[in-house]
């Protein structure tokens, strides 16, 4: 019997498939909350424990400096913090130094800014710099764990629809713009998030330039040197004035709501997966229509949503959390050949990780000439994942640890397949605990000198 060790954060990086079993909708927080606001932002706490909503205002023209949290539970204002006055700033959560990165947005004064200030969990800090982006306001930043930078793109310069097309990068230093060959046009409210699967930063559609301008239903990714225009099975929909988050249950990301033809706001809950393209959910219970609500994802609880309402209508201070700790498997990553080419690990048929259940992977695919096959087991993933060429296996990549955190596990293999069989413990300390899964093979028909063939990867949330 395999012992599965505690719920772990789950990062992803490469292609993935939907989960089998989907998240659901469920309104949270009756007590103390903020206030209904327009134009604020949320992000991750660097620490991971809970989500840092800050600025907003109760119009347009008022911001206020507050800065709150929410667990999963309950709200708490901290109080005893200076807070910069804003609406319509942009956030992005920096994991590696543990900070919260704010830039721009409007003042009290109704001033366009251009500083960049920096939470540590206790204070905010104005951070100096030698360059910095124009003073912008409707943009949208997000935070490369690769490359360890936090991206910014687009907004606007003034009261008027003026967007940007400007790429800019901060390192914790200073900000650099990056220029690029192509990008995704000047735009503004657009949605912006990492994603490890797809090799960088995300962005969809957005508002255009100018008065009446078009909101393009285009989807672009930036790898640190250019932007790409995806080609996509499915395109979504044109979409401004939300938030588009990184869901690390899945690895998919999610948005929801928002406004699409300028007004019109539909109450749906959307999915880009990196093959299949945009998958809209359709849970049995959503919040209600709206837009400019603000949004993010909190390791253990799903996407958390605050706020946002129906132009002309004012917004409201609801907070919804998508998310659930049902048992869930997400396949992932490319799969490296072997002498009947690319070996697919996926879950047996209606096999489902429960407490109390006897979970079974398989491996297809596999050459004619293995006669067995591992399973690595690891609660963390290689993010980025590990390049093996140096290994001799050109084009190759690990997406769990090989060695120190892992577990192999050999079987027979034969006809092609493997299986492995996983009795979860009846333990409810288990419920929501996670697990990736590799497997690997040695094949003398594989095409490269070390003679193995590696599978695609899977991650197996534990359910109750």
């Amino acid at each position: 019997m395999i012992r599965l060790t505690s719920s772990v954060a789950v990062t992803f990086a490469a292609m993935l498939t939907p989960p089998l079993s989907g998240q659901q909708w469920s309104q949270a927080s009756s007590g103390p909350r903020p206030s209904a606001r327009f134009g604020t932002v949320m992000t991750m706490a660097p620490a991971g424990d809970a989500v840092v909503l800050v600025g907003g205002g109760p119009s347009p023209f008022n911001p206020l400096g507050e800065t709150w949290e929410f667990d999963g539970a309950a709200w708490t204002r901290l109080t005893g913090v200076t807070t910069p006055r804003r609406l319509s700033h942009a956030m992005a959560t920096d994991t590696d130094r543990g900070r919260i990165v704010l830039f721009g947005g409007i003042g009290p004064s109704l001033e366009w800014r251009d500083d960049t200030y920096e939470w540590d969990g206790t204070a905010w800090m104005l951070r100096q710099s030698t360059r910095q982006p124009p003073a912008l306001a409707f943009h949208a930043m997000a935070y490369d764990r690769a490359r360890k930078v936090t991206v910014l793109y687009g907004g606007n310069r003034s009261a008027l629809p003026s967007a940007t097309d400007q790429t800019w990068e901060w390192d914790g230093s200073d900000w650099t713009r990056v220029v690029t060959s192509r990008n995704p046009g000047r735009l503004r409210e657009m949605l912006l998030a990492y994603s490890p699967a797809m090799g960088g930063v995300v962005l969809h559609g957005g508002q255009g330039s100018g008065t009446g301008a078009p909101q393009p239903n285009a989807t672009w990714r930036f790898d640190g040197r250019d932007w790409v225009e995806l080609s996509l099975s499915s395109p979504g929909r044109p979409v401004i004035a939300t938030r588009m988050v990184e869901d690390r249950d899945t690895g998919g990301l999610l948005f929801f709501g928002g406004f699409a033809d300028f007004v019109g706001s539909p109450d749906e809950t959307w999915r880009l997966d990196p093959v299949r393209g945009w998958e809209r959910y359709r849970p049995p219970m959503s919040p209600s229509p709206r837009g400019d609500l603000t949004a993010a994802w909190l390791p253990g609880v799903g996407m958390v949503v605050f706020g946002g309402g129906l132009v002309p209508a004012p917004p409201n201070n609801e907070t919804w959390v998508f998310g659930g700790d049902g048992a869930s498997v997400a396949t992932f990553g490319t799969a490296c050949a072997g002498a009947a080419g690319l070996p697919l690990l996926t879950p047996e048929s209606g096999s489902v990780p429960s407490l109390g259940a006897v979970f079974t992977m398989r491996a297809d695919g596999l050459g004619p000439a293995v006669r067995a096959a591992s399973m690595i087991l690891a609660a963390t993933a290689a993010d980025p994942p590990v390049g093996l060429g140096a290994f001799g296996l050109p084009g190759c990549r690990a997406f769990a640890p090989l060695a120190a955190g892992s577990v192999w596990l050999p079987v027979v293999a034969a006809a092609g397949t493997a299986r492995w069989d996983l009795p979860v413990p009846i333990d409810p300390a288990l419920a929501g605990a996670a697990l990736f899964e590799q497997a690997v093979a040695v094949d003398s028909g594989a095409p490269h000198p070390t003679k193995l063939s590696l599978s695609n990867a899977a991650v197996l949330r534990i359910g109750s």
